[in-house]
Parts: C-alpha cells; sequence; structure tokens
C-alpha cells in the first residue's frame, strides 16, 4: 500500500500521542475551529486589502504620469513652413520664406510675421500654416484663435497634413471655432489617412477617449503604431498601455482627472479599464457628464467597500471576543482562577 513519503510505511500501526497535559486537539471543538477560520479570513482580507492600496496608489501614479494634455496644447506649426510642405515655389515667394525664416531665428517675431503673410496671400500651403501659427500662438502679432482657424483652414484646404491636425485640434477645444469633436476627427481623419504622423497621433487619443468617434482603445492603437511607424517614439508607449484591458485610458487632461481622482486615493476596482467603450461624445460637456457618472460610481463603490469592510471589523471583533471568553472556560475547567486564565487566554 502507498504511503505518504513524509511517513514511515508501519505508521498506520502506530498510535497517536496522546495530547500534552492542559492542552487539547484544535480539531476536536468545532467553535474553535469555526474561530480559527474567521481569524485566518480576517488576516486573508487584510493583506488583500493593503495589497490593493498598494496597487491603487501605483495605479493613481500612472494616472498622473499617463495623463494626455494634448486637448490644451499648442498646435505645431513654429518654423515649419518649408518642412511640411516641400514644394516648388517660385522666387518671390521663396525669397519671402528664406527672409521670414531668418527673422524667426533672429527672434524678430513681426518681421517674420509680415515675411510669411506675404508668401501665405500668394497661396503657398507651409507659409499659410505659419501664419495660423503665429495668430495662435500670438508671436509677432495679436493673438487671434479665429486668425489661426482662418490660416490652418487654408492650408489644410491645399493638403498641409500639420494644418489639418491643427484646425481639428482647434476643434476639439473650441478656439477660434465651435466646439465640436466630430469635426474634429474628420480633420484628423484626413491628415491620419495621408500618413501625417500629427494627425495619426491625434486620431488615436480620439480613438482613446471618444472624441468624435466610437471609443475603441483597439483602434487607438492600430493609429498610434502608425504613429510611431512614422516617428512619433512617444506613441508607443500607449500602445503597450492600451493592449492591456486592465489599464485605464487616462485622462485627457488634468482638469479630468481632477475630477475623478479628486486627489485622493481611489481603490474601486472600477477604474480597472474603464472605458466608456462604443461610446462616441460629441464635445466636452458629454465626456465630463460621463466621467461624472464614473466618478459617482466609484464613490458608491468605495462607500460600499467601507462599509463591508467597517461590517468585517466587527465580526472579527466579536469572533476573538467569543474565542477568548471559550478559551477562559476551557482554562478555568482545568483548574486555573479567572485572572490566571485570563491572563493565558490573551486576546
Amino acid at each position: 500500500m502507498d504511503t505518504p513519503t513524509n511517513q514511515p510505511a508501519d505508521s498506520g500501526s502506530r498510535l497517536a500521542p496522546p495530547p500534552l497535559p492542559g492542552t487539547a486537539p484544535v480539531a476536536s471543538n468545532p467553535a474553535t475551529q469555526k474561530t480559527i477560520l474567521i481569524v485566518i479570513a480576517a488576516v486573508g482580507t487584510l493583506i488583500l486589502m493593503v495589497g490593493a492600496i498598494i496597487a491603487f496608489a501605483l495605479l493613481g501614479y500612472w494616472f498622473k504620469r499617463d495623463t494626455q494634455t494634448t486637448g490644451g496644447a499648442k498646435n505645431t506649426g513654429a518654423l515649419t513652413a518649408t518642412d511640411t510642405h516641400p514644394q516648388a515655389t517660385s522666387p518671390e515667394v521663396q525669397k519671402y520664406l528664406d527672409e521670414g525664416t531668418r527673422a524667426y531665428r533672429a527672434g524678430d517675431m513681426a518681421s517674420a510675421f509680415q515675411q510669411f503673410s506675404k508668401a501665405a496671400e500668394l497661396g503657398h500651403p507651409g507659409a499659410q500654416l505659419q501664419m495660423g501659427w503665429f495668430y495662435e500662438n500670438g508671436a509677432g502679432v495679436s493673438q487671434s484663435y479665429k486668425g489661426a482657424a482662418e490660416w490652418y483652414r487654408k492650408a489644410a484646404e491645399q493638403g498641409n497634413l500639420v494644418a489639418m491636425k491643427n484646425l481639428g485640434q482647434l476643434y476639439e477645444n473650441g478656439q477660434g471655432v465651435p466646439e465640436d469633436w466630430v469635426q474634429a476627427a474628420q480633420w484628423y481623419r484626413r491628415g491620419a489617412e495621408k500618413n501625417g504622423v500629427e494627425a495619426e497621433t491625434a486620431l488615436g487619443r480620439a480613438y482613446q477617449f471618444g472624441i468624435g468617434v466610437p471609443q475603441d482603445r483597439w483602434v487607438s492603437q492600430y493609429w498610434n503604431e502608425r504613429a510611431f511607424a512614422h516617428g512619433d517614439a512617444e506613441a508607443e508607449h500607449w500602445v503597450r498601455w492600451l493592449r492591456d484591458p486592465t489599464n485605464n485610458i487616462g485622462f485627457r487632461n488634468e482638469e479630468e482627472q481632477s475630477l475623478v481622482l479628486g486627489n485622493r486615493l481611489r481603490t474601486s476596482g472600477l477604474l480597472l479599464g474603464a472605458d466608456p467603450a462604443g461610446l462616441l461624445f460629441h464635445n466636452s460637456k458629454e465626456r465630463v457628464a460621463w466621467l461624472r457618472g464614473l466618478r459617482n460610481a466609484v464613490d458608491a463603490d468605495e462607500a460600499e467597500s467601507r462599509r463591508r469592510m467597517a461590517q468585517f471589523e466587527r465580526q472579527h471583533a466579536e469572533a476573538s471576543r467569543r474565542h477568548h471568553e471559550e478559551e477562559v472556560r476551557r482554562l478555568e475547567s482545568q483548574g486555573y482562577s479567572h485572572d490566571a486564565a485570563e491572563s493565558r487566554a490573551g486576546w
């Protein structure tokens, strides 16, 4: 007959040694067994709670690290007039571009603006992109998002891929044009489908958050992969991050992050993943409404977790008290005085 490897072959013929004086086998006391199981469960739960706190503290760090803030960032366009739209130009236009570039590099934004405006008026798409940047940033001219949108549109309609992304960004932010996320995503797509790396990144971000397109982290990965292949090194991070469905997609900006996390340690499992899968937001108001719903659900979930933890702690305290009383009675039955039994039983 097979025997356990840690026992001698004849162990079945041996009698178990009698219990030591003053002790009793744990298995012989069902109430004690139940108490021990409760204590084990308590320890296990506490370990899980500590692990959850650590995990969500790290998650909070990653939320902070991985919040995308391009919704509030300045657009691309600084001195990219010739880089983003190389083309044969007339000597006159080239003269304006060269003089504008020299003035820009010398820090003379007013002169740079004047020279690029001449090339832009003659229809050069890169110069028109540069004009949009001047107006958006108030460089060499009074700041005007409306003026930026007009020049970005002219450049985009002539096929400038960076201008397509920049115009889409203004539609997303509601700067110089009505806030319209569907229009934003359409401009991102026009540039992305022609391999514009800035537009590919922006379209990946649109799918990540549901900006004018149905939210889909897998499609977001696709466009980020394309952006990475075309030179956006940071896009690789989002490909890896979004590949894990338990990773929260993050937030468009710090305002969104503060709305949900509120600078607090959040422990709700509802934040794992938390994709608004398939939802298309037409503007920031719609997305904020969804985020408020998520925050309310997280608040309720965490309140319920606290209630259950408090209930568990009460049950654990009651089980410990009963175990102590049983142990005192057992020791008293063996002849110990009440004070001695109390001291030996512990708590």
